[in-house]
């Protein structure tokens, strides 16, 4: 089933998730759900390293890709839908760069704990707004990277940054303020680190920096968490 991972942020977040399950010998899942999973390439990744039974996906898009990946797939609204499933159902619930796009935050959340096992693992990524990059574009007056001010425009293209437009992230989280917030649900974090980003690895200069300041994981311009439902 293993795909060719070409995205930095995806290849990198195997990484992690691995990392993760080397130190948890006994979990075997059987459900695993993931929200917001696109044409599910990479949800099938995801499901191939947890060695997942049966694997089910859900976004506000069309589904069709998926579903003829042999995902079974839902169309819902994270910001407001409460998930098709029942209480307890999945072993795993994953959630790959999709709360940053989210204004209410809260119902995922909730709705990932509601349908996890008890013990069940939510795992979690989203830019990191207090990168040690994010902290030089504001010393110095830009906006952080993975953000913008308009959905339609984008106003400011910062030092190295390739391409810029409109960006349509609504929160960011910093690693403490995400643990809280997780935690105000009733997980319990297990595992965190951080992840690289196309931004910070493509030029060799800030690749360089990108190792040295992420020795710091809380500096990463990713965040992974790992945390189990109470």
């Amino acid at each position: 089933m293993s795909l060719e991972i070409k995205d930095v942020r995806q290849r990198e977040t195997l990484k992690a998730l691995t990392s993760f399950l080397r130190k948890a010998h006994s979990f075997k899942p059987e459900k695993y759900l993931d929200l917001g999973c696109g044409d599910g390439s990479f949800t099938l990744e995801v499901a191939d390293v947890l060695n997942a039974q049966e694997v089910y996906g859900v976004d506000i898009e069309v589904l069709d890709e998926a579903e003829r990946k042999g995902i079974k797939t839902y169309m819902v609204d994270l910001n407001t839908d409460r998930l098709p499933f029942a209480d307890g159902e999945f072993d795993v619930v994953s959630a790959f760069e999709v709360v940053e796009h989210l204004w209410n935050t809260d119902n995922m959340i909730s709705e990932a704990y509601r349908v996890l096992k008890t013990k069940g693992l939510f795992v979690l990524t989203t830019p990191n707004l207090a990168s040690w990059v994010n902290r030089l574009l504001l010393l110095f007056g830009y906006l952080p990277y993975h953000y913008g001010c308009s959905l339609k425009y984008g106003f400011e293209k910062r030092p190295l940054q390739s391409a810029y437009g409109p960006c349509e992230h609504m929160r960011l989280y910093t690693f403490k303020t995400l643990k809280k917030h997780l935690e105000f649900y009733g997980f319990r974090m297990v595992y965190s680190t951080s992840y690289s980003m196309g931004y910070v690895t493509s030029n060799p200069i800030v690749n360089a920096f990108n190792k040295l300041f992420c020795i710091r994981k809380t500096l990463g311009a990713g965040i992974f968490f790992a945390a189990v439902k109470e």
